[in-house]
Formats: C-alpha cells, sequence, structure tokens
C-alpha cells in the first residue's frame, strides 16, 4: 500500500474567514513542494475547506484527498458531502 502524506488545514470556528485564507495561502507553497495532499474532511461536524479554498488548491495543483474520519461503518456515507466540495472547487 503506498505511503500518502496529508496535511490538515483544521478550520476553527472562531477563525475569521480572511485568517483562515491567509493560514492556507501561506501553507499551500510548503504543502506543493513536499508533494503532501491536502485533507477535505468529510465528517459533517469537520468539512474543513470550503470550496473556495479547495478551488485555491486546485488553482496551484495541490495534491488533495478527502476522507470521512469515520470511526463507524455507516459513518462512510458521509463521503458524499466532502466529493461535493470537491466539486464545487472545481477538484477532479
Amino acid at each position: 500500500m503506498p505511503k500518502i502524506n496529508t496535511e490538515k488545514l483544521a478550520q476553527h470556528r472562531e477563525w475569521r474567514r480572511q485568517q483562515l485564507i491567509d493560514a492556507l495561502w501561506h501553507r499551500l507553497g510548503e504543502v506543493k513542494k513536499r508533494n503532501i495532499c491536502l485533507e477535505i474532511n468529510a465528517s459533517p461536524s469537520r468539512l474543513d475547506l470550503s470550496d473556495n479554498l479547495v478551488k485555491m488548491a486546485v488553482e496551484r495543483r495541490v495534491k488533495l484527498v478527502i476522507d470521512t474520519d469515520s470511526h463507524e461503518k455507516n459513518n462512510l456515507e458521509f463521503m458524499k458531502y466532502g466529493v461535493d466540495v470537491a466539486r464545487r472547487g472545481w477538484a477532479k
């Protein structure tokens, strides 16, 4: 099984939107340089990346990975939320 490095960008609800964009913008170069995948967490309680932030990553050719942060089999159905975010951000 191949090893995949991912970078989580925890979106804290108290952060202002511009602070999150600035933080991601700053980290995208390093993430790309180190060939790390940026995580789209599809769990409804998380959904860390907005479609706008995904689009920024796509434009900079940063790799993305979608996961559900599942601890139970029935939570795998959350994948559709992550796919929706990725599609709205023009990820393929």
